[in-house]
């Protein structure tokens, strides 16, 4: 399977309203290797309302969103494939929670009985930090 990045520039999302014109479009876009919709593209407003952008006024805000669709535009993973690719980076090609899935699994499969026996285990999570268990804390 092919992918092939495209740039949906939102451009009234809460960072950008009132902004951001195709000028400012033209810049973001020379700095980016891959391609992107035309600034005032239909499918643009499309895709803002079905990610709920902009947020509302005030609230929280909208995060950059990685969403795989397939050869026809059928969306093949609309949610889940940012957490997919912040987790496993590149390793988490084609982006799919089937693949982060295999992933996580695979992980599993490396813990041993042996990691749980240890009186002082330390386990570290994705993030770098550590696990510490109740039974290892001295009260």
């Amino acid at each position: 399977m092919k992918l092939e990045v495209v740039l949906v520039y939102i451009y009234d999302s809460w960072n950008t309203l009132g902004c951001t014109n195709e000028k400012s479009f033209m810049e973001e876009f020379g700095t980016m290797p891959w391609l992107a919709l035309p600034f005032r593209d239909s499918n643009c407003k499309k895709l803002q309302r079905v990610y709920l952008y902009p947020s509302e006024l005030g609230g929280p805000q909208p995060d950059p969103s990685l969403v795989v669709i397939g050869p026809y535009g059928q969306y093949f993973e609309p949610f889940g494939a940012s957490d997919v690719l912040m987790k496993f980076g590149s390793r988490g090609y084609p982006f799919t929670r089937k693949r982060g899935l295999h992933l996580q699994v695979e992980t599993i499969k490396k813990v041993s009985l042996g990691m749980l026996w240890d009186p002082e285990p330390v386990f570290i999570r994705g993030c770098g930090s550590e696990v510490i268990f109740l039974s290892s804390m001295h009260v």
